[in-house]
């Protein structure tokens, strides 16, 4: 297991999550990095072998590094995409945090 937050230097993250039309409930986060770029990350390995997706919890992820986004909306967009596909549900219906 690697410590993403020690590592990346980690200061915010937000929980993008969908739920299949058969009760399946997935769940990644997108993470912000001090330097400020940002990636997304499968804690719980709901999406495993999913393009750009990090997976702390996998074997050698202490060797591996995230997909880095430059910006928060990109990042956003990539982690929303990827819960619609695995959940197979539109994008619309993929829950996102709400702007403070």
């Amino acid at each position: 297991m690697s410590n993403s937050h020690e590592r990346f230097s980690t200061i915010n993250h937000w929980h993008i999550s969908g739920l299949s039309l058969a009760g399946s409930y997935y769940e990644i986060l997108v993470v912000e990095c001090r330097n400020g770029k940002f990636y997304v990350e499968d804690w719980l390995g709901d999406v495993p072998g999913y393009p750009d997706i990090w997976q702390p919890n996998k074997s050698g992820a202490d060797q591996d590094e995230p997909h880095f986004f430059d910006s928060y909306e990109e990042c956003l967009k990539h982690a929303v995409k990827t819960i619609a596909k695995v959940a197979g549900i539109p994008e619309d219906k993929v829950s996102i945090p709400e702007d403070d």
